[in-house]
């Protein structure tokens, strides 16, 4: 081959390699080629098979309207519509134990909502007329606390409000007593909850009192709720709880009318509010010497009120009792002492003799302090306590009671445990249990190993445990100890102090 041809065969193949659908980046451009043009194709293909043969969802019109189709009944929904009478009075039934079960709000709340519906649907369903009141006052009284105490925080909205008048306002004169009495509760608490909404005055509400307490004169059922829900009223807002309770006090009518009670209630509460006496006791270690020292200025004020009730009583005497456990007792002696000269000043009241009990107690254990107690006495099996097992040991006694008291059974429960474990141990710690009233059952009573860890001293019919009428506690739960000479030493122990403070008792034996 010429020169001249082998030059333009080498320029052919040249050119064959440098055009256009040929080489590396060629390859990639027909790959990417290829992929838009299968997808395009299937989305085409999509659409058209859409377009052909699948029909688009339309709306239900009537009358114009376009309106969603219904949801799917749920298993609630298709036993309220098949369940007969019984099934429904039985389902009420466990719904009522599941609500007092639980201490969930959310919970409780849609409880009762659903509770509502089952009792809704036995009014209209054939059960008897005894069931259909049960179901009828349950329904009421569900309103009510899902309209006032269960909606604490908020005020009812005016669409809440007239749902809830226009429940109760048809049994207003209902002929079955006890529908007609919870209607008129209910009543008062609409009007209360209208007053906390501004949408009534305080006046009202006074009104509406005084009316229902014509109607059910000492009803205890009556007094009671108003009383929750001025509480609730309290926790949605204190001031306007402050406003109501003063136009209550100007309509406070003497001791001799048969709601003078719930009125004191008010008073009392109005009192406490506006002392700011709950903050003061929550905050009490926050602030120091300072907050203690107020907080003692404020309960002898409070006790100072010529028309001060049980209400604030019993709240003084709570913190006059914390103020026994502080080694500082002075605060608590001075409370006591008021006390005392305010029972004076009322005797022959029922708060005077209260004021006179809890004083002189009160005084009485202060005095104890640092003086020996004898523990002589007996066991609940009857049996002489033998002193002789206390003698040079520190000594726990709790006083408690369970069915007065909800926190009486857990500290029984830990007081328990920790004095086994001093029992197997061989520590010089012993301990003594009294219930300060009488129970016919301590099977609940979680006393470990018996007489060997724990000495349980109980009543004999009427009569108290002795070690209770030599340290006259007013307060439950309260734990006293003695240091090894027999002497109390500490008063009013806290939970959560009560092992430590033993320990402490030991180390100076």
């Amino acid at each position: 081959m010429s020169k001249r041809k082998r030059r333009r065969s080498s320029k052919r193949r040249k050119r064959r390699k440098s055009s256009e659908g040929f080489g590396k980046s060629s390859a990639q451009g027909s790959f990417f080629a290829l992929v838009a043009g299968m997808t395009t194709t299937l989305v085409l293909g999509m659409w058209l098979f859409s377009v052909f043969f699948i029909e688009a969802p339309k709306p239900i019109v009537e009358s114009g309207k376009k309106t969603p189709s219904a949801p799917l009944a749920s298993k609630f929904d298709a036993f309220l519509k098949m369940a007969s009478s019984q099934q429904l009075v039985t389902r009420l039934t466990e719904q009522r134990d599941k609500i007092k079960g639980t201490d969930n709000p959310t919970t409780r709340v849609y409880l009762l909502r659903r509770q509502n519906q089952v009792a809704e649907r036995i009014t209209e369903s054939d059960a008897s007329s005894d069931v259909k009141e049960f179901a009828t006052r349950t329904l009421l009284r569900n309103r009510k606390s899902l309209y006032g105490l269960h909606a604490l925080g908020s005020v009812p909205s005016q669409t809440s409000s007239d749902e809830f008048k226009a429940c109760f306002e048809k049994y207003l004169n209902d002929t079955n007593r006890e529908i007609y009495r919870e209607a008129h509760i209910c009543k008062l608490t609409y009007v209360l909850f209208e007053v906390i909404g501004e949408r009534m005055e305080p006046e009202q509400f006074t009104k509406s009192l005084e009316e229902a307490l014509q109607r059910f004169p000492n009803d205890e059922t009556v007094l009671g709720s108003m009383r929750q829900q001025f509480d609730a009223c309290i926790e949605n807002d204190v001031e306007v709880a402050k406003r109501l309770a003063e136009d209550l006090l100007r309509s406070t009518p003497d001791k001799e009318h048969p709601a003078f009670e719930l009125y004191s209630y008010f008073t009392n509460r109005y009192y406490l509010i506006k002392a700011n006496y709950k903050d003061l006791y929550v905050n009490r270690y926050a602030n120091g010497k300072a907050g203690q020292r107020e907080l003692e200025k404020q309960s002898i004020e409070l006790l100072e009120h010529n028309d001060c009730g049980q209400l604030v009583v019993m709240d003084v005497n709570k913190v006059a009792n914390w103020f026994e456990g502080q080694r500082d007792t002075k605060p608590a002696r001075n409370i006591y002492q008021t006390m005392i000269e305010g029972s004076a000043q009322r005797a022959g009241e029922k708060v005077g003799n209260l004021l006179k009990v809890l004083g002189n107690n009160g005084i009485s254990r202060l005095d104890q302090i640092g003086q020996p107690l004898s523990l002589e006495g007996v066991n609940h099996l009857g049996a002489p306590v033998d002193v002789q097992r206390f003698k040079n040991r520190v000594v726990m006694i709790l006083f408690f009671s369970p069915e007065t008291d909800p926190n009486s059974k857990e500290y029984l429960n830990e007081f328990s445990h920790h004095a086994v474990k001093f029992f197997e141990n061989s520590a010089p710690i012993k301990s003594i249990a009294i219930p300060v009233t009488p129970s016919k059952d301590f099977a609940d009573i979680n006393l470990k190993r018996g007489d060997s860890a724990v000495t349980l001293c109980t009543w004999k019919g009427s009569e108290r445990p002795v070690l209770l009428q030599r340290f006259p506690v007013t307060q439950v739960p309260y734990l006293l100890m003695l240091d090894h000479v027999g002497k109390v030493a500490s008063v009013n122990v806290p939970y959560d102090e009560f092992v430590q403070e033993a320990g402490l008792l030991l180390d100076k034996r």
